[in-house]
C-alpha cells in the first residue's frame, strides 16, 4: 500500500492561507467552505454549514433587507 499525497507549491499554499484568514476574519462561513472545497484537502462535507451564530446573523441580515 502506498500513500497518495497531494502537494501545493509555496505560493499556492500561502494564497490558500491568506484566503482562509480573510474569510475567517470576515466571519464568512460560505467563503470558508468554498475555499476548503476548492483546495486539495479532501474536504467533503456531508451537511450544510452548522454554525448557529452565523445562521442567526444571516437570518437577521435577510430580515433587514
Amino acid at each position: 500500500m502506498t500513500a497518495q499525497e497531494i502537494s501545493m507549491d509555496q505560493a499556492e499554499y500561502n494564497q490558500l492561507l491568506d484566503d482562509l484568514l480573510q474569510a475567517a476574519q470576515d466571519y464568512d462561513q460560505q467563503a470558508l467552505r468554498e475555499i476548503m472545497l476548492q483546495a486539495p484537502t479532501g474536504f467533503v462535507p456531508t451537511d450544510g454549514i452548522g454554525d448557529l451564530v452565523w445562521a442567526q446573523a444571516r437570518f437577521n441580515k435577510s430580515q433587514t433587507n
